[in-house]
C-alpha cells in the first residue's frame, strides 16, 4: 500500500451542500454520514442517512473506491442524469472514475454528489494561497505587517 496521501474532490448535487461548489475532503479515507467522526464529511440536513453511511478510500496512484458501511444504501452511476430508483445499491467496494455520480440513501432522500477528481496532497491551485511575503511587492514597506483598526 502506498504511503502517499490523496485527497478527494466532490461536488454535491442536492441539499444543503449544493452551493458549496467543489469540495476537497482529506483522504486517504473519508467517512460520510450524519455523524462520521473525526476527519469525515458530515452531511447535516440530509434525510435517511446513517451516522457512518459510506467510506471513500483513495490509495495507490489516485485510485478511488467507495463502499457502503453495513447495510446502508449506496448507488453509483457513470453520470449524474439517472433515475436513482432504477439503480441497484452496491454491496461492496466499487471503483470511481472522474464524473461518476454517487447517491447515499434511498431514492428521493439522502445525498447525491459527483466525484470530480483525486489529487495528491500538496497540489494547490495557482494563487489560492495568500501570505504577507507574497504581498510585499505590491504594498509599501512594512504595510503588510501593520495592524489597522476598522
Amino acid at each position: 500500500m502506498s504511503q502517499e496521501r490523496w485527497d478527494v474532490v466532490i461536488r454535491f448535487l442536492n441539499g444543503p451542500l449544493l452551493y458549496q461548489g467543489d469540495m476537497v475532503v482529506r483522504g486517504p479515507v473519508v467517512r460520510f454520514g450524519s455523524n462520521p467522526g473525526p476527519g469525515g464529511q458530515k452531511l447535516d440536513g440530509y434525510r435517511a442517512l446513517d451516522d457512518r453511511h459510506a467510506v471513500i478510500s483513495a490509495y495507490q496512484g489516485g485510485t478511488v473506491q467507495i463502499a457502503p458501511v453495513g447495510p446502508n444504501q449506496v448507488r453509483c452511476a457513470p453520470h449524474e442524469n439517472v433515475d436513482w430508483s432504477t439503480v441497484q445499491p452496491i454491496r461492496g467496494p466499487v471503483f470511481l472514475s472522474d464524473g461518476c455520480a454517487v447517491h447515499l440513501g434511498p431514492p428521493g432522500r439522502g445525498a447525491t454528489f459527483t466525484f470530480v477528481e483525486c489529487r495528491r496532497l500538496g497540489v494547490w491551485q495557482h494563487q489560492s494561497l495568500a501570505s504577507e511575503a507574497a504581498d510585499v511587492g505590491t504594498t509599501t514597506e512594512n504595510e503588510a505587517s501593520k495592524v489597522k483598526q476598522l
